[in-house]
C-alpha cells in the first residue's frame, strides 16, 4: 500500500490525506475471465490445424508442428498481471458524518510473524492529530502486543490532575497504571510492537450540549455521591498539544470541579 501509493517511510498521516482525496491505488483482487491476447491481438489469428485420428494408436495427432497453433495458454502466461483488474479506493464517511472513534489494527494477519512483520510494526508512523473530511482526530489510546500479552498507554488525567500518557501493563508496577511521559504528544510517532491505535474526534456541539446536560443531571440525582463524576474534563483533552517549548498544554483541567451549566 505503502509503496505503491510512493508514501515514504510509513508515513500514516499522508497515507490518509491521499485515502480521504484522491485515492489509493491497488489491486482489486477481481480477474477478467476474458482471454487476454497480446499486442497482436487486433490481426486475425489463423485458424488451428485440424486433428485427425490415427487409427493404430487410437490417438490425436496434429498434421503439422504443434508451433504453427496459436496458443492461448501461453498468451495466459505472458500476460498474468494484467489479468488482474486495477482500482481506486477513497475513504469517506457514511452519509458525511465522522465516526466518534477511529480504530486502527496494525497486527494484521497477511503479514508472518518474523522480522518482517516486526519492522512494520516498528516503523509505521502515527500522527497524533488526524484531519479527516473537516474532522479533528487526536490519538487517545495504543496498544501493543509482545507475543505473549497486551498492554496499552492512554492520554488521561491522572487523580492528581497531572495530563499525559500513562501505562497499563500488568506485568510491570503491579499492574497499576502511571504516568510515564507529561507530554501528550508522546504517544505518536514509531513504536515497536504497536498492534491497535484509538483516535477520538472533537465533540459536535449537539454532542457536548447533551453530555454537559448529562453531567448536571447526575449531580442533581446524586448530591452523595462520593468518586469523581464520567467525563468531566474529557472534552478539553482535545486541546491538549506541545508548545513551541516541547512542554505539553494541558488546558487548565481540573478534576472534582463542576463548570457552570444551563439547566
Amino acid at each position: 500500500m505503502f509503496m505503491t501509493n510512493n508514501i515514504p517511510d510509513y508515513d500514516i498521516e499522508k497515507l490518509m490525506n491521499l485515502w480521504t482525496t484522491t485515492g489509493l491505488a491497488g489491486k482489486s483482487g477481481l480477474t477478467c475471465k476474458c482471454p487476454i491476447l497480446g499486442p497482436n491481438s487486433t490481426k486475425t489469428q489463423p485458424k488451428p490445424k485440424k486433428l485427425r485420428k490415427n487409427k493404430k494408436s487410437k490417438k490425436r495427432i496434429a498434421n503439422e508442428s504443434d508451433e504453427d497453433e496459436p496458443l492461448i495458454a501461453r498468451v495466459y502466461e505472458s500476460n498474468e498481471l494484467h489479468h488482474i483488474m486495477d482500482e481506486t479506493s477513497r475513504l469517506v464517511f457514511k452519509n458525511g458524518e465522522a465516526p466518534l472513534h477511529l480504530y486502527f489494527f496494525v497486527d494484521v494477519t497477511t503479514l508472518p510473524d518474523g522480522r518482517e512483520k516486526q519492522e512494520f510494526l516498528a516503523l509505521t508512523n502515527w500522527p497524533f492529530k488526524l484531519n479527516l473530511h473537516g474532522a479533528s482526530y487526536t490519538l487517545f489510546s495504543r496498544g501493543f502486543y509482545g507475543r505473549k500479552h497486551y498492554w496499552c498507554k492512554v492520554l488521561r488525567t491522572g487523580r492528581a490532575g497531572t495530563t499525559g500518557i500513562w501505562l497499563h501493563n500488568d506485568m510491570q508496577n503491579n499492574g497499576i497504571a502511571r504516568l510515564v511521559n507529561p507530554d501528550a504528544a508522546s504517544i505518536s510517532g514509531k513504536a515497536p510492537m504497536t498492534s491497535w491505535l484509538m483516535y477520538s474526534r472533537t465533540w459536535t456541539p449537539i454532542e457536548e450540549e447533551f453530555v454537559t446536560k448529562s453531567i448536571s443531571n447526575i449531580t442533581r440525582d446524586h448530591p452523595n455521591a462520593r468518586g469523581r463524576l464520567p467525563f468531566l474534563g474529557y472534552q478539553k483533552l482535545f486541546n491538549v498539544g506541545t508548545g513551541t517549548d516541547g512542554t505539553t498544554k494541558s488546558g487548565g483541567i481540573q478534576l472534582g470541579t463542576l463548570p457552570e451549566m444551563n439547566e
